[in-house]
């Protein structure tokens, strides 16, 4: 279960005007109503009714700008997410409702905290990142999250307003042996966090080129006399990747 997607206002705007409303909304697997309303309480301009048409026909048409975020309002959108292909009609709508509730929230309006959320956060801020820079937690009674350090104060703000839009579903969030899980009377939905991590060939500072420039005149120096005993475990090591 794929849980929530957070954009800018700016990055938000880009989307809207990036593609038609009902494939944007299909993409969230929300209403493209419910898409609608979210611009609408951010401010967000979106096409008007044959914007696509002119367009797709080669016409001329005009982008509207986005404006000043109004006084006090968030700067961040956040859009619950997940599929419905596999689920009931039932549970499907339910989700639906609580995606839409869990996206409409203020992200400075607080939640009612969680044993679950609180602990799962505790445990994520004691962790250290792995080699691809993510901090993961699945213990039992803990919700399974695989996030970047910078984005466990996020997640903090995130999480206790799904339990809550959730839970006026009728779907409460439990524990067990294994991690969390949401419930409801007749329907178990796993319940997880994954972020997404796109990496970069780490290219060489000014000051890491010169170690490795340095390195290398030593080791030419070394192979002229015949000395290679401790030049190889004398390099300099570098990140492979940002």
């Amino acid at each position: 279960m794929t849980v929530a997607r957070v954009f800018t206002r700016e990055q938000f705007y880009e989307l809207v005007w990036s593609k038609p409303m009902t494939h944007l909304a299909k993409d969230f697997a929300i209403s493209d109503v419910a898409l609608h309303k979210i611009c609408r309480k951010h401010g967000i301009p979106n096409p008007p009714l044959g914007w696509w048409a002119k367009k797709a026909a080669g016409k001329k048409v005009k982008q509207t700008p986005l404006p000043e975020a109004k006084p006090g309002a968030p700067d961040r959108i956040t859009i619950a997410d997940g599929e419905f292909g596999r689920e009931s009609a039932n549970l499907a709508a339910a989700r639906e409702r609580a995606r839409i509730q869990a996206s409409e929230g203020d992200d400075n309006e607080a939640a009612p905290p969680h044993p679950f959320v609180d602990r799962t956060i505790a445990k994520l801020r004691k962790e250290k990142p792995s080699d691809i820079g993510l901090m993961a937690v699945s213990e039992g009674g803990l919700i399974k999250c695989e996030v970047a350090p910078r984005s466990v104060d996020r997640l903090a703000v995130i999480l206790p307003r799904i339990v809550r839009a959730a839970s006026l579903q009728g779907f409460q969030l439990v524990g067990g042996e294994g991690s969390a899980h949401f419930k409801s009377e007749t329907e178990v939905i796993g319940f997880s966090i994954s972020e997404l991590v796109s990496r970069e060939k780490h290219v060489l500072t000014d000051a890491e080129r010169t170690k490795e420039e340095a390195w290398q005149r030593k080791r030419d120096l070394a192979a002229r006399r015949n000395g290679w005993d401790s030049v190889f475990f004398d390099r300099p090591r570098f990140p492979e990747w940002d």
